[in-house]
């Protein structure tokens, strides 16, 4: 029975790391949109991964409900079952199936918080320019380089208007 558990948490583990490889492939167009300004574009692929982070999210529920059951075969506690504990149960060739699987998930899923982390700041660096822009039509002032305004008054200016 454990290894029907094994092979379904196998096959879960490996439409886990296909979906997060497409999720990793919208953070990028995401990137390329944002860097190019095609807010249409960029809609587009938010609502498409919404799509597919729904999907991941059954798969999860599904590896946890498989977790469940494989714990149950091997008589312990589903809360206890982890990779350190299961590798120690697992046939040789199991455990390095596995994880050879678990670790190409974590690297996609690594190179995808890498990617948003970029997203990120170019969506920062959007916004600032905006609230310029927005600064700037409404005639408020932006502070460039320093947090204390110059003081008004009369000062050295390069045009004399008194002439």
């Amino acid at each position: 029975m454990r290894e029907i558990y094994i092979k379904k948490m196998a096959e879960n583990l490996k439409e886990q790391t296909k979906g997060y490889k497409e999720l990793l492939k919208y953070s990028e167009e995401k990137r390329a949109a944002l860097v190019l300004a095609k807010m249409e574009a960029l809609d587009s692929i938010i609502q498409q991964e919404e799509e597919l982070i729904k999907k991941l999210g059954a798969f999860e529920l599904e590896r946890l409900e498989i977790q469940k059951n494989l714990a149950n075969a091997l008589n312990i506690p589903h809360e206890d079952l982890r990779w350190e504990n299961l590798k120690n149960i697992l046939k040789k060739e199991e455990q390095q199936h596995l994880q050879g699987i678990t670790e190409e998930l974590r690297k996609v899923i690594e190179k995808i918080a890498d990617v948003n982390a970029l997203n990120k700041k170019l969506l920062d660096q959007s916004l600032k320019m905006v609230q310029l822009s927005l600064n700037t039509i409404a005639g408020e002032e932006e502070k460039i380089y320093s947090k204390t305004p110059k003081p008004k008054g009369k000062g050295g200016s390069f045009l004399d208007i008194k002439a």
